[in-house]
């Protein structure tokens, strides 16, 4: 559990898969910075999360990821607030095929964004705590789907954007723990209504015959990946399964690059 000191940053966490893992750092004890672009969700969110938590728990900070100084300026306000992050969650996704720069600017670019930010603020060398950064991408960065393709071309990015921070042999230095979340379809907003935004108008259908995800599910996914904690791990997310994605492991990536 963390202590009442200990805060979290979840960027597009107003609703869907953001909110729930906002809601599980809030039952571990941490308080949540609410990133969103949603200046009406948002506070909505805001006060849900309050009601249910504790009045001074969760805080709205209106941000756009694919904005840098915007950005810049919302992680400062956080960390002015509470003095120290100690987890960075890049949650903030979109899907939209007809217009794939503003997909590619929010979940790949905003993603190492927040990545850039929190690691400066983290890094025991550079005078940081250290901390966690969780990086959520997808199970179509592991299988990808053909309506989607610029979407899983994105979260492709942001997976291994994580496992190659995680292999780096500083991590532990740094004091930097990095994980990535891969949920298969979730029963959200976003699915519901993107058909426009696909290549296959009838993508909610696709994505109940493939097996819709309940929120509640990325919140008990999103806690084993905290208490499990392996750097560069990557947890799966499906209707069928929740595991540990198998990889080689950091350390066999070191030796044999030592011994190449």
């Amino acid at each position: 559990m963390a202590s009442v000191i200990e805060a979290a940053i979840v960027t597009g966490a107003a609703q869907g898969i953001g909110k729930s893992i906002a809601t599980s750092l809030l039952k571990q004890g941490y308080k949540i910075f609410i990133f969103d672009l949603d200046s009406n969700l948002g506070p909505a969110t805001e006060k849900d999360l309050c009601q249910k938590f504790g009045e001074t728990k969760a805080t709205f900070i209106k941000c756009d990821v694919t904005d840098k100084e915007q950005f810049i300026g919302a992680f400062n306000e956080a960390v002015k607030t509470c003095g120290h992050i100690s987890v960075m969650v890049n949650n903030a996704g979109i899907a939209d095929e007809y217009n794939f720069e503003k997909c590619i600017a929010v979940n790949l670019i905003g993603v190492i964004q927040g990545c850039n930010l929190a690691m400066d603020h983290m890094r025991k060398d550079k005078g940081g705590k250290g901390g966690t950064i969780v990086n959520v991408a997808s199970m179509a960065a592991i299988d990808a789907h053909f309506i989607l393709p610029t979407y899983c071309a994105t979260k492709s990015g942001v997976l291994n954007f994580t496992k190659a921070w995680a292999k780096n042999p500083k991590c532990e230095e740094y004091g930097l723990t990095f994980l990535c979340l891969c949920p298969g379809f979730v029963d959200t907003e976003m699915v519901r209504t993107g058909g426009p935004h696909c290549l296959n108008p009838q993508i909610f259908e696709v994505a109940k015959s493939s097996g819709l995800l309940k929120l509640e599910t990325i919140e008990d996914a999103f806690l084993k990946l905290m208490n499990d904690k392996q750097n560069g791990s990557v947890l799966e997310v499906s209707k069928f399964r929740i595991e540990y994605l198998k990889q080689t492991s950091v350390m066999q990536v070191n030796n044999d690059k030592e011994t190449s």
